[in-house]
C-alpha cells in the first residue's frame, strides 16, 4: 500500500484550498487581485511521519532540521545526534538530556528511533531554532512556522506494515501492544491457503486465534494506533478469491487477550487511514475503541466486545443523515455522486481547483492523485456573477457543496 495520506488529511488540502480563494463568492469577481495573491503563496513542506509518544509529538529530525537550515550529523557508535545551525544542539537516543549551546535541558520524552528514523520532540526543537509551533488537535497536524518556510507534519498511525509473501505471513514481533509500557509478543502465520493464525502473549498470558478456511486470502497486515494513545490495533486486509473484492478485519489488544472488533468490512482496493478512520472511496469507518461505525453512525462489522450502553444503543435503529445536494442553473446533484455523474448533469465546470498543473505537482510530491478536487460552476449575466456552485469531491465522490446566488 502506498504511504497514503493517512495522516495529513484535510489540513494539507486546506493549504491548497487557500490557493483557490478566488473561487469563493466574495472574491469571484476579483480574479486578478487574488491571482496575484496566489503567486505569492509558498507551498509548505508536507510530511506524514510524525508520531505521538506519551502525549508528545515526535518528528523526523533530519527532514525538519535541514528544512530549518541546520545540519544534522549522526554518530552510530554513541547513538548521538549533533545539530549545528543558529544554535548547537546534541541529543542522545533514549536520553531525556539535551544540550543546547552548552546548556543542559531535560525533555519530556527522549529522542528515539522509530521505523529506522531518528525522532525528536517537535516543540522543543522548533522553538529552540526560533520557529513557532502549532498543533491542530482535530486534524492531528503539527505545523512549524518561520518567515521562510511552513512545515506541516501529519501523525502517522501506521506502526508497521507486512505484505503477504509467497508463502503467506511469518511474523514474529515484540512490542508494546496494549500501551502498558511492557513488550508483548505477536506471532502471525498463514494468510495463504485461506487460513490465518494469530498468537498474542502479554504479561505471561497468551491467546491464539485461528480463522476458519474460506474463500478470503489475507493480503496485508498493519499495526496501527487509531486513537494515538499507545494502544495498537491489528488490521488485516483480505481479498475474496472469487470476485476480487477487498475486506477489512480489525483486532484490538487488551490485557492478555484480543478481540475481533470488526469482521469483513467491505473496502475498495485503494484505502487509507486517517486519524481514527479507515477511508476507502465513499466508504468511511470510524473506530470507536470497541468497534467501528460507518459514516452514518451505524455499527458495522462483527463486534465481539462492547459495553452495556453500547450494546443497548446498537439495538436501536440508526438515523442516517440526509444526503447533501447542490443546485446550479436548475439542475441538482447529490452527495456521493462520481465526477462523471456530476459532469453528465451539470456539464463541464467553469474552473477546476487545484488546476491541472497543481494536481500534477501534488502527484509528483506524494505519488498519488490529490484526493480533494473542487469544481466551480459560475453563471454570469450582463457582466455580473449571478450564481456559483462549488462542488467538492473527496476521492472521486461529491462530498460537499457551497452555493451563492440570488
Amino acid at each position: 500500500m502506498k504511504k497514503l495520506w493517512t495522516r495529513i488529511g484535510l489540513s494539507i488540502m486546506s493549504v491548497m484550498m487557500v490557493q483557490s480563494l478566488w473561487a469563493s463568492p466574495i472574491l469571484a469577481e476579483n480574479v486578478e487581485e487574488v491571482e496575484t495573491l496566489e503567486e505569492e503563496i509558498k507551498l509548505p513542506l508536507l510530511l506524514n511521519d510524525g508520531r505521538i509518544v506519551k502525549g508528545r509529538t515526535l518528528v523526523p529530525a533530519k527532514s525538519i532540521l535541514e528544512a530549518l537550515g541546520a545540519e544534522v550529523e549522526w554518530d552510530g557508535a554513541t547513538r548521538t545526534v549533533t545539530i549545528t545551525g543558529d544554535k548547537s544542539m546534541v541529543l542522545q537516543i533514549d536520553s531525556k538530556i539535551v544540550t543546547v549551546d552548552g546548556v543542559e535541558y531535560t525533555l519530556d520524552v527522549p529522542a528515539q528511533i522509530i521505523n529506522g528514523k531518528t525522532m525528536v520532540p517537535i516543540r522543543f526543537i522548533g522553538e529552540s531554532f526560533g520557529a513557532e509551533v502549532q498543533w491542530d488537535q482535530e486534524n492531528q497536524m503539527a505545523t512549524i512556522l518561520t518567515p521562510e518556510i511552513t512545515i506541516m507534519v501529519g501523525i502517522d498511525q501506521i506502526v508497521k506494515v507486512w505484505d503477504m509473501g509467497p508463502n503467506g505471513f511469518d511474523i514474529n514481533e515484540h512490542r508494546d501492544l496494549n500501551g502498558d509500557g511492557k513488550p508483548d509478543t505477536l506471532r502471525i502465520t498463514g494468510g495463504k491457503g485461506n487460513k490465518l493464525s494469530i498468537f498474542v502473549e502479554s504479561n505471561d498470558q497468551s491467546v491464539e486465534y485461528t480463522s476458519e478456511p474460506d474463500s478470503i486470502v489475507s493480503q496485508k497486515m498493519m499495526l496501527t494506533d487509531l486513537h494515538n494513545n499507545g494502544k495498537l490495533q491489528l488490521l488485516e486486509v483480505q481479498k475474496n478469491v472469487n470476485d476480487g473484492d477487498y475486506y477489512l478485519d480489525a483486532y484490538t489488544f487488551v490485557q492478555g487477550e484480543f478481540d475481533l472488533v470488526a469482521g469483513l468490512l467491505p473496502l475498495n482496493e485503494e484505502y487509507y487511514i486517517s486519524r481514527n478512520k479507515v477511508i476507502s472511496g465513499d466508504i468511511e469507518y470510524v473506530f470507536t475503541g470497541t468497534g467501528f461505525v460507518d459514516r452514518g453512525g451505524s455499527k458495522v462489522g462483527e463486534v465481539t466486545t462492547v459495553t452495556e450502553d453500547e450494546q443497548n444503543s446498537s439495538n436501536q435503529p440508526s438515523q442516517k443523515p440526509k444526503k447533501q445536494q447542490g443546485t446550479f442553473n436548475g439542475k441538482t446533484v447529490t452527495e456521493g455522486m462520481s465526477r462523471d455523474q456530476v459532469y453528465q448533469i451539470l456539464g463541464k465546470p467553469t474552473e477546476i481547483k487545484p488546476d491541472l498543473e497543481s494536481q500534477a505537482m501534488f502527484k509528483k510530491m506524494f505519488g498519488f492523485e490529490s484526493p480533494m478536487i473542487q469544481w466551480n460552476y459560475i453563471k454570469r449575466s450582463g457582466g455580473m456573477t449571478v450564481e456559483i456552485l462549488a462542488v467538492v469531491f473527496m476521492n472521486g465522490k461529491a462530498e460537499s457543496f457551497v452555493y451563492y446566488g440570488n
